[in-house]
């Protein structure tokens, strides 16, 4: 089953497995109760609902330009999150 959680103004679907796992010692709320969801639904899921600890390279690249982030000498997924975190 999918769950769409809140936690302040980020909003996600996530297994439920994951919900009771993760995202419910950290705070986060089920907000509504899926069967499932369709494939395009999951795919086209925005980055910016996912947090910067859960992307992968790519991810964080197009989070990072979108953010006016020069990335051309980041590499590795750290100094990507570094960047964008302002570190």
């Amino acid at each position: 089953m999918i769950v769409k959680v809140k936690k302040g103004s980020m909003v996600l679907n996530i297994p439920y497995k994951s919900f009771e796992k993760k995202y419910k010692p950290n705070g986060f709320e089920i907000v509504e109760e899926k069967q499932s969801l369709p494939v395009n639904e999951i795919s086209e899921t925005p980055v910016y609902e996912i947090p910067i600890s859960e992307m992968n390279l790519q991810q964080l690249k197009e989070h990072a330009e979108k953010l006016g982030i020069q990335t051309d000498n980041l590499k590795t997924v750290k100094a990507l999150r570094d960047a964008i975190r302002g570190r």
